[in-house]
């Protein structure tokens, strides 16, 4: 399932911002900058001298702010006045030569600036409208100073611009004919509501406003647009935007990308390419229409096996060696606009992602398949059948519910399936884990009112298959889970990798037992945990103190005495060739991280590595999935080499 449901994600941004949408919306102030051509760092101190609440003026003379040590430009269109040179002066009461800017801070207060300018300037230029003085004090939109990332955004807000800090929540520029944007407004990262309407520009990219990741409401109506550029996509936060009564002709595609916006108004322009029906509409169609009929990038090259020359050479002349390949598919039922809003529809459609799901397995060739997120009706109708071909079998587990259910709804349940080439491997046995099941059948766990609470009503399963080399007769002990999701569970999915790990231990030590050889084991799946997380200390270390951040003070029986243990010893298999694992396993608009891994027996040797994708591949379509990847996660796979 999409991690932006999962570990430190949240949930995706639900409020409704409420604004008027083709007027002037009330705003804040950091404002300035986006008269100024060159950049000044603008503080509340800067802006110490302020009166009381601003009211209606008809002076018409030309708002700005600066500090008290940059000397800023302007470029403004007024009747015998090109560019306008600007010193800093102090603040003083309203009279001739004065100007006044509206500033709302973050707590709802409003104020009122008065900036003489030192050069003369001819031109009032167009007085301020009779609302433009209303008071956004009433908006639910406020922003505390300077803390980090609290736009949901996992990716770097870019707050440490020199702004940063501010507290002002918004800009009121409309009404000022102004012509251009300064690309500095953009180093304001605070800014949630911005009002350029009534103004002269003809053209905007939306670059300018690239650096802003806590817009939400941008307000460019009643100007001269014919022509909006691409670049929408780095502005996530947004929610409404209004380009009405312009002369915009083209909606691009790239529109399409602001996947969290509930407004486009693009109303009272003749824009060729959408429907009149659709210009009508001031929601979200436009841009659903636009991210469905959009062009897809071009197919990604394929990915490659990566080896290190750290890699032990081969201590035999034909070593033995087998490849695991392991791949969360998203699950068609999870699959859903209101998941993934910034995903194509025809894209989320699961014929459309399970013929690419098909195309991820078959150009790895695996020996073994481990995957997760997969209905029972998928296995059951679809894929088996289709590896069957390639020459693969598998085996199929649905997470415990399913027992409690109608047939007609169980089919719809996901769970995890192994395949194994049947060429390399012979299947000798295959064993479920349900977790629930397991901590009942443990009496201390049984015991325990926080196990009881919080673990046994979890259905997370995991399949363990035993598989025997064709070739010489190993046996490699194959294990596939999907761990719990919620990220306030983290003591959960330390107990459920725990108990898988008890699981294949005891079956690696009983087959040692019966034939006195030892089996290799290998696990792996979609632990839904950071390799900062005690779920990936445990796997690497083996232990973990009960202690441990992660268990939240839970108590787990025995385990809460004698800490959390297994008795494999396992290497991850992309730190065993990158030394370190990979920027990322799951992408989505909210979330970026690894939570899928592969561990290989520590007495087997990792060759090779499926590399990664890039940031750049990944956002090609904003996050996963996309046009090109069906699963917001991506597949891993690696070589191992038998000594």
């Amino acid at each position: 399932m999409a991690a932006a449901t999962m570990d430190t994600m949240g949930t995706a941004d639900t409020e409704d911002v409420e604004a008027d949408t083709d007027g002037c919306i009330g705003w804040a102030a950091v404002v300035v900058v986006l008269l100024v051509v060159t950049a000044a760092t603008l503080t509340p101190t800067a802006l110490s001298a302020a009166s009381s609440r601003a009211h209606n003026t008809n002076e018409g003379h030309l708002p700005w702010v600066f500090d008290e040590t940059a000397k800023l430009e302007l470029e403004r269109v007024d009747s015998g006045m090109g560019l306008a040179s600007l010193t800093p002066v102090t603040p003083r009461k309203r009279g001739a030569g004065s100007s006044t800017i509206r500033i709302t801070t973050a707590g709802g207060k409003e104020e009122s600036l008065e900036w003489l300018a030192s050069s003369p300037i001819r031109g009032a230029g167009s007085p301020m409208p009779p609302d433009a003085t209303r008071s956004p004090a009433a908006s639910s939109t406020s922003l505390p100073p300077a803390s980090p990332d609290d736009d949901g955004d996992s990716d770097d807000d870019g707050d440490d611009s020199p702004h940063a800090t501010s507290e002002w929540s918004g800009v009121d520029l409309s009404h000022m004919t102004l012509r251009h944007l300064a690309p500095s407004l953009g180093t304001y990262s605070r800014i949630v509501e911005l009002d350029i309407s009534h103004n002269l520009l003809q053209s905007v990219s939306p670059h300018v406003f690239a650096g802003l990741h806590h817009l939400k409401v941008l307000n460019l109506s009643h100007n001269l647009l014919s022509n909006v550029q691409d670049g929408w996509v780095a502005l996530t936060s947004l929610r409404v935007l209004n380009l009405a009564h312009n002369h915009i002709q083209y909606a691009p595609f790239d529109l399409g990308s602001l996947y969290a916006l509930k407004s486009l108004n693009l109303t009272a322009n003749p824009v060729s390419n959408v429907a009149q029906e659709l210009l009508a509409k001031t929601d979200n169609s436009i841009v659903k229409y636009l991210r469905d009929v959009a062009p897809p990038p071009p197919a990604p090259p394929l990915r490659k096996l990566v080896t290190s020359p750290s890699v032990p050479p081969p201590t035999a002349a034909e070593p033995a060696s087998f490849t695991v390949f392991c791949y969360n598919v998203l699950c068609d039922a999870y699959a859903t606009e209101q998941m993934y809003p910034h995903t194509p529809t025809w894209a989320l459609d699961w014929e459309f992602r399970k013929s690419l799901i098909l195309n991820e397995i078959l150009n790895m060739q695996a020996d073994i398949i481990c995957l997760q997120e997969l209905q029972m009706k998928e296995f059951d109708n679809w894929l088996q059948h289709e590896l069957l071909a390639y020459g693969y079998k598998g085996v199929f587990k649905a997470k415990s519910r399913v027992r409690t259910m109608h047939p007609e709804k169980a089919v719809l349940v996901d769970g995890c399936a192994t395949f194994y080439r049947t060429a390399t491997f012979t299947l000798e046995a295959e064993d479920d884990v349900e977790f629930s099941a397991m901590a009942m059948a443990e009496p201390s766990l049984r015991a325990s009112e926080d196990a009881f609470n919080r673990l046994l009503t979890r259905d997370n399963i995991a399949l363990i298959l035993t598989l025997r080399s064709n070739a010489d007769g190993h046996v490699v002990v194959v294990s596939n889970t999907h761990v719990h999701f919620d990220p306030k569970y983290a003591d959960v999915k330390v107990i459920q990798v725990q108990m898988l790990l008890e699981a294949t231990a005891s079956k690696v030590e009983a087959l040692t037992e019966a034939t006195g050889t030892k089996p290799y084991a290998v696990v792996c799946g979609d632990f839904n945990s950071l390799p900062e997380s005690g779920v990936y200390k445990l796997l690497k270390t083996g232990f973990l103190k009960a202690s441990h951040e992660d268990m939240l003070g839970y108590s787990y029986g025995s385990l809460s005495k004698t800490g959390i243990k297994h008795r494999l010893s396992l290497n991850s298999a992309y730190a065993s060739i990158l030394n370190e694992e990979l920027p990322f396993t799951n992408y989505t608009p909210l979330f970026k991280g690894v939570i899928d891994y592969i561990w290989v027996d520590s007495e087997l040797v990792t060759e090779a590595v499926l590399e990664g994708l890039t940031n750049e591949e990944a956002r090609k379509g904003i996050a996963l999935p996309n046009a090109h990847h069906p699963s917001d996660h991506i597949p891993l796979a690696c070589k191992i080499r038998i000594e």
